[in-house]
């Protein structure tokens, strides 16, 4: 199942700044939200993320403009205003936003800032080409003289981006929220301590498995675990990518994200999720770093079930091939299920 990259366009507007058996299988996160006032990973086999349109459905209408009073502008900059477009929604981890600033009143800069975004996450935004397949790298800074701009959404959760377009002009604020939109969703981070700069294209690398149950309890065994060597195995009914997993992105130098999506678990299947230390050496960029040098990193893993968060685990991993059975996940029949736990006490 190929995943295509998507793109999220932004409209203007303007305003004032765990386990456990889930029901309902549609995304039901809430609407982005305007208020005046950053997906690294290079794919070993040609996955690239997604850029989509995104048309809202009836029940899901866009955001609309909330009840706010904006702030008087500046006297000194009378009418001048950072305008936002609106967006279309919902968003998707791996999708890729266009940013768009070109309705803004008197602006002198467009100076994109992201001021919060998910526990975990690298991206910011940038002037075009926010994730590069081929490279695996961020594209270009901001570049502050034009009004667009691009933010690879790279986790789950809550991002709020500004935009300043000018000394004492109203700035605007964008808030939207990522959720996933398959039935099983596992993502990856990693913290390593020693690494200044985890955004950048230096250092560790961890991978993320999903091993089957026929797998016979082996990693790396041929078809029955998907990881970077196996992105898209064939699972369940013969030829048909609908009961496959899919390994959307593969993170090589340091912090991820990775994620494995499945859109149609096996019932009765009991899936293991496991984390290997692929490359624990990294100078990091460093003149006086070792490049022989392993370093410690905390793993982070987090399963969702249906768009809901199911299971939020840490593993420390030390030297290369480390492994951390971080989960496992029983997608039984009955009341109760899926059951997601940890794999390791």
């Amino acid at each position: 199942m190929e995943r295509k990259r998507s793109v999220v366009v932004l409209v203007a507007l303007f305003v004032a700044s765990n386990a456990g058996c889930i029901v309902d299988p549609r995304p039901t996160g809430d609407a982005p939200q305007l208020d005046n006032e950053f997906g690294r990973g290079l794919p070993r086999d040609g996955h690239v993320p997604r850029r989509r349109d995104v048309e809202p459905t009836p029940d899901d209408a866009g955001p609309s403009e909330p009840d706010v009073a904006p702030p008087a502008p500046d006297a000194n900059h009378a009418g001048c205003r950072a305008r936002i477009a609106d967006i279309d929604w919902p968003l998707r981890p791996l999708d890729i936003v266009r940013l768009d600033g070109s309705g803004s009143v008197g602006a002198t800069r467009w100076a994109w800032t992201l001021v919060d975004r998910p526990e975990g996450g690298v991206s910011v935004p940038s002037e075009r080409d926010a994730w590069n397949p081929t490279t695996g790298e961020d594209g270009p800074p901001d570049d502050v003289s034009t009004p667009d701009a691009e933010l690879f959404v790279d986790l789950v959760g809550r991002y709020v981006i500004e935009l300043d377009v000018g000394d004492g002009c109203e700035r605007a604020r964008l808030e939207f929220e990522a959720r996933h939109d398959v039935a099983l969703a596992i993502e990856l981070t990693w913290h390593t301590p020693a690494d200044p700069d985890e955004s950048d294209m230096t250092g560790t690398d961890v991978d993320l498995h999903l091993r089957h149950p026929l797998a016979g309890g082996v990693w790396g065994q041929e078809t029955y675990d998907c990881f970077f060597r196996q992105r898209e195995p064939d699972w369940g009914r013969p030829n048909d990518p609908d009961d496959n997993p899919t390994l959307d992105i593969d993170d090589t130098n340091g912090a991820g994200p990775e994620q494995i999506n499945l859109a149609e678990p096996e019932w009765g299947a009991v899936y293991t999720v496991g984390v290997i230390y692929f490359r624990a050496e990294s100078t990091f960029g460093l003149r006086d770093v070792d490049p022989r040098t392993e370093h410690m990193s905390v793993a982070r893993v987090r399963v969702y079930v249906r768009g809901e968060l199911a299971l939020d685990v840490t593993g420390e991993l030390e030297t290369v091939d480390d492994l951390w059975e971080a989960a496992r996940i029983d997608w039984c029949g009955h009341d109760g299920c899926p059951r997601v736990e940890p794999a390791s006490p």
